[in-house]
């Protein structure tokens, strides 16, 4: 399963775009316990990831990659 948010902001007739593709369909965001799909799993991976991107967009950054509590890529995102 793949969330994609994206969000348009437009300043002063200049169009920005922040991108946000996750993967969400592996173990990260199953139940660590039963390994079955959770959505309260999956909210709490996915609450950290997005925090992880506004750390990286709060220090400069314009993209990168996704990776979720395990070390995979399971997405990427841009601005």
């Amino acid at each position: 399963m793949v969330r994609e948010i994206v969000m348009y902001l437009d300043w002063k007739e200049v169009k920005i775009m922040l991108k946000i593709e996750i993967k969400t369909g592996n173990a990260a965001f199953c139940d660590p316990f039963t390994g079955e799909p959770s959505e309260f799993d999956e909210a709490i991976e996915c609450k950290r990831l997005l925090e992880g991107i506004c750390r990286e967009l709060e220090d400069g950054a314009t993209s990168g990659n996704i990776i979720d509590i395990n070390g995979n890529k399971v997405g990427q995102w841009s601005r």
